[in-house]
């Protein structure tokens, strides 16, 4: 029915939005994890994730400073 077609596309529609910032660099996008249904599961996944590569990207810059550091010792 198109409201169904309606409940599905909004989220994906939020998702693939997500997903494009991401792509472009943007981690601090997130997704509302309020949702009590699977697209809620998957927007936590989300969110988990691009918490997690702004830890990974955090250690790398710091990593990177430590180098620079010694190398001009």
């Amino acid at each position: 029915s198109l409201a169904a077609g309606r409940a599905l596309a909004r989220p994906i529609g939020q998702l693939s939005r997500a997903a494009s910032a991401v792509g472009a660099g943007r981690l601090r996008v997130k997704l509302p994890a309020d949702r009590k249904d699977e697209f809620g599961e998957l927007f936590r996944s989300f969110n988990r994730m691009t918490r997690r590569l702004r830890r990974a990207r955090a250690r790398e810059l710091r990593s990177a400073r430590v180098l620079a550091w010694g190398e001009m010792a």
